[in-house]
This record gives C-alpha cells, sequence and structure tokens, in this order.
C-alpha cells in the first residue's frame, strides 16, 4: 500500500474512532474509488456501517475482508463480535480459532496465540452478555484495534 493510500485510512480510521461516520464515509469513498477493494478497507466499511446501525452490511463488510484476507486479526475480530452479539458464541470461537490456524501455519504464531487466548475467553464468559463486554475490552487483552463497539443495542 503506499503512502497516501495509508494517509488516508489513518484518517478515516481516527474518525471511527471517535465515531465521526460522517467524516469518514468520504475519505473510504476515495479510498475505494482511487486504490480498490482491500481487507482493510472492507474492515472500515463494516465499522462505518455497524455505527449506522446497519448490522447485515457490516456483517458483509467483514465476511468479505476475511474472503480477501483470511488472516486480517481486525476483521476476524470485528466479525466474531458480531456473531457473539448475535449469541452465536460458538460461531465467534470458531471464526477465531480457524484464524489462528492460518496464523499459525503461516508463521505468525504470536497472533495466532493472542486469537487462541482470545477464543478461551469467550468459551466461558461470566454470564451472557459478559461475551459482548469481552469483544469490547480485546485492546486490553493485547490485539491491537482502534476499540470498536459493535454491539450498541
Amino acid at each position: 500500500m503506499n503512502d497516501e493510500a495509508s494517509a488516508l485510512f489513518e484518517r478515516a480510521e481516527a474518525h471511527l474512532a471517535t465515531r465521526e461516520t460522517a467524516k469518514a464515509r468520504p475519505l473510504l469513498t476515495d479510498i475505494q474509488n482511487r486504490f480498490g477493494d482491500s481487507a482493510r478497507l472492507q474492515n472500515a466499511l463494516g465499522i462505518l456501517h455497524s455505527y449506522e446501525n446497519q448490522h447485515e452490511t457490516a456483517f458483509q463488510n467483514f465476511r468479505q475482508a476475511m474472503a480477501l484476507d483470511p488472516t486480517n486479526m481486525d476483521a476476524a475480530i470485528n466479525l466474531s463480535s458480531m456473531l457473539a452479539g448475535m449469541g452465536n458464541l460458538d460461531g465467534a470461537q470458531a471464526l477465531l480459532k480457524r484464524v489462528a490456524g492460518v496464523l499459525t501455519a503461516t508463521g505468525a504464531s504470536e497472533d495466532a496465540q493472542r486469537l487462541l487466548g482470545y477464543a478461551q475467553r469467550l468459551a466461558a464468559p461470566p454470564k451472557k452478555e459478559g461475551a459482548v463486554d469481552l469483544m469490547r475490552d480485546y485492546a486490553g487483552y493485547g490485539i491491537d484495534q482502534v476499540g470498536y463497539e459493535l454491539s450498541d443495542g
């Protein structure tokens, strides 16, 4: 990715981190028009759509991000967050384990271990609504992400 695209992504992601979707949207559109599709773009669009309560579209964006890059930890975490928010904890955990397996096979064992640890925490949440809380604090568990909250009611 070139420096210009990276700078645009950083600006868009900073706006998403503060839920400024109206400022992020034109940047993401510009990225898509100028640089084409990518897992990073689809993940950012998924976050934008989730903030705008377009959850089906967000879900599809995260799935597309995973299709473009099966090792994209951000998209895996966001997609598993949506699955957990829908009550599909088994699906969320299976997704994280699958991505961890791919990461291990590609030599990214440290990232794989972080995802596996996170998947284990999902396996036995203290209470049903606790699973979503776990998703929200994954950054504190050592997984780098801006810290998006995907399930706000």
